[in-house]
């Protein structure tokens, strides 16, 4: 009776298979915002980190849009006027502005990986170790190779998700603002006309991005029966 209330307890596995048919993927999250509560809960550990990795992606994301700034300050206030003082002062603080820029990009990248790695070791020791709790049952109604599926293949996703999308995600949010900031400031007229064509790029983002979630989850149920098949019939001929 414990075992069978053990097992109904188990979370249900990303790709599962029934005999002769294709793997059948699991349901999406109800609540996307309850699964992202959960997944900050589970980084409180790294949260230090994770705010460290926000200001540097923001310190060089801000580098990025001041550069052509001060560029184009440097033509018109000292190229076009032939003034050899005010391009040195400019210059020099171009590449002070490049060189704290690469150093903010480095540092990001460095605890991104950090992060998403020391995740990833911690969620397949959990999970691990989760399995050996479970009863045989677990294991006779499961495929092995679903099980190892959700232990590289997932826990690999997740790791990818931490260590770029989401970094890609916060430095396109602040180029996105400093540019329409710096557009607005410079000319806001012409920023309103620039502004025309963004519902357009939403609406093509978003049936992009739709196509690629499906074409996604489509090459996960199929890389979830191949490991099911080399697990349960090749391995061992």
């Amino acid at each position: 009776m414990s075992h069978e209330k053990r097992t109904e307890q188990v979370p249900p596995l990303p790709f599962r298979r029934r005999p002769g048919h294709f793997p059948v993927p699991a349901e999406q999250p109800k609540d996307l915002w309850k699964t992202l509560r959960r997944l900050w809960e589970y980084l409180k550990d790294e949260r230090l980190r994770i705010v460290l990795i926000f200001l540097c992606v923001a310190a060089s994301s801000s580098g990025f849009l001041i550069g052509p700034y001060l560029i184009g300050k440097t033509i018109d206030e000292a190229i076009l006027t032939k003034n050899l003082q005010t391009l040195t002062r400019y210059l020099l603080l171009l590449a002070a502005l490049y060189l704290a820029t690469s150093f903010f990009s480095f540092l990001q990248e460095r605890l991104a990986v950090t992060l998403a790695q020391n995740v990833a070791l911690r969620l397949r020791n959990e999970t691990f170790s989760f399995l050996h709790t479970l009863p045989l049952r677990f294991f006779d109604t499961h495929e092995h190779g679903d099980i190892m599926s959700r232990l590289t293949n997932d826990i690999d996703n997740i790791s990818s998700t931490l260590a770029t999308t989401a970094t890609q995600f916060v430095a396109s949010l602040v180029t996105l603002g400093g540019t329409v900031g710096f557009m607005f400031a410079m000319h806001w007229e012409l920023a309103c006309i620039a502004l025309v064509t963004v519902p357009l790029s939403l609406l093509v983002t978003r049936f992009v991005a739709r196509k690629t979630r499906e074409t996604f989850f489509t090459q996960q149920t199929i890389l979830g029966s191949l490991t099911s098949t080399i697990e349960e019939d090749i391995t061992g001929l």
